[in-house]
């Protein structure tokens, strides 16, 4: 029962990535790995894609790695992860230049806002963006 629970998690979780709902999408892949459906590469595959288009680039990256540990020939979450890594190397670059613009006084830290595809605007810090856990 808990095995067929999961996967239910995990097939509407991949119908809400599909169709851009990425905060929901996000919860029901977690709570199919929180019932134990671990082993699944393609479910941390698009886990990340929904944290990656939330802009929490650090989980997304956790994400395409544990895909990529469970199937190292997935070669869609190696290129997902390759963006990603690309993604938050020039959000860390961007980053830096307002931290260096500020000259010397104390740089706080700053929301950052983005303008999603379907017009909805996701504001992040860069501790999140970043953030792992």
């Amino acid at each position: 029962m808990k095995k067929e629970e999961a996967f239910r998690l995990a097939r509407q979780g991949l119908s809400f990535v599909n169709a851009r709902r990425n905060t929901e999408a996000i919860d029901y892949f977690l709570r199919a790995i929180a019932l134990g459906l671990v082993g699944n590469d393609g479910l941390y595959n698009n886990l990340g894609i929904a944290y990656a288009r939330e802009f929490c680039f650090g989980k997304a990256i956790r994400s395409f790695e544990t895909a990529l540990s469970l199937n190292p020939g997935n070669e869609q979450a190696r290129n997902n992860l390759d963006e990603a890594e690309r993604n938050l190397e020039r959000l860390r670059a961007s980053h830096n230049r307002m931290r260096e613009g500020a000259g010397g006084r104390e740089f706080l830290e700053q929301w950052i806002d983005f303008e999603t595809p379907d017009g909805r605007t996701i504001r992040r810090t860069m501790s999140e963006i970043e953030s792992q856990d």
